[in-house]
């Protein structure tokens, strides 16, 4: 025989309220978070950082780094920008964030370049257009109609 009925709690009372430790740490918090606040701005204010800190982290968002403009000037040449935004980062002309974003766009730009030259190579292979190309004596042959001897 089951210890209990279907769909029907085995105590149905529940677990009375606030009777975990936590809530009951959370409650005395509550109760004297006015003073531990007071006592937080006395402490801030006598020159303890760690106090100051956590208030103002409380209040304030952090700020963070906005975009800016920068001004260098890229050639085009791939590892010769490269090679600039590291040079403007070592003299500090622009900061080591801003080189990350400018080297990662241009590693980006490499690669939509070399999936480009692959797909223009792929093509060219296809259409039999890349005479240079060993294979393509080959597909030629393919293509072209057969010839009987006779």
């Amino acid at each position: 025989m089951p210890k209990f009925k279907p769909g029907q709690s085995g105590n149905p009372a529940g677990r009375p309220r606030a009777s975990s430790s936590h809530q009951k740490i959370r409650q005395a918090i509550l109760q004297s978070a006015p003073e531990i606040i007071d006592a937080m701005i006395e402490q801030a204010k006598s020159g303890d950082t760690a106090a100051a800190k956590l208030l103002l982290d409380r209040i304030i968002a952090p700020m963070k780094a906005g975009d800016s403009h920068v001004d260098i000037t890229l050639s085009g040449e791939m590892l010769s920008d490269a090679r600039t935004v590291l040079t403007a980062i070592g003299s500090s002309q622009i900061t080591p964030s801003q080189g990350q974003v400018l080297l990662g766009s241009i590693a980006s730009l490499a690669r939509i370049e070399e999936i480009a030259e692959i797909d223009q190579g792929m093509t060219k292979l296809e259409t039999g257009e890349n005479e240079c190309h060993p294979l393509s004596n080959v597909l030629k042959n393919l293509k072209a109609p057969v010839q009987s001897q006779g």
